[in-house]
């Protein structure tokens, strides 16, 4: 999360800025497929089980960060622009990690549909990054 914070810090500083509100959409994303990954290892619910699960921590950090960085990148791009790649990246390291670190598969038959789905996701978050307002429009402002 820390490496996330510090990548998005050089980020603020990349011009133009729209190009800057693509790259915080995407750390975005990161910090929230984080969030996802510490919720699919929360150990409990009890309040005493929280405060000591290191997860549940991460979950906190990671949503005030994606939340932050969300926020910087409607500053610097259009909605399109800075959530498109935001829902990719979250989508595609969300799944990415859960199969990785947790084990998560398909179910019994679903591989193709899954990859199917997935595919779609990060077709769709590219193709939507076409609709994003020109940079000349966004210095207008």
């Amino acid at each position: 999360m820390l490496t996330v914070a510090g990548v998005a810090a050089a980020a603020t500083r990349i011009q133009p800025a729209a190009r800057a509100g693509l790259v915080l959409g995407a750390l975005a994303g990161l910090s929230f497929a984080i969030l996802a990954l510490g919720a699919r290892v929360l150990r409990g619910y009890a309040p005493q089980v929280l405060l000591a699960d290191p997860a549940a921590w991460a979950m906190g950090g990671a949503g005030i960060l994606g939340l932050l960085l969300a926020a910087m990148a409607l500053q610097r791009a259009s909605v399109v622009g800075a959530i498109a790649p935001m829902v990719g990246v979250e989508t595609a390291v969300g799944a990415v990690l859960g199969m990785v670190l947790c084990g998560d598969r398909p179910a019994q038959g679903g591989a193709a549909v899954s990859i199917f789905g997935f595919v779609l996701v990060l077709a769709g978050a590219l193709s939507l990054t076409r609709f994003a307002a020109p940079e000349r429009a966004l210095a207008i402002k």
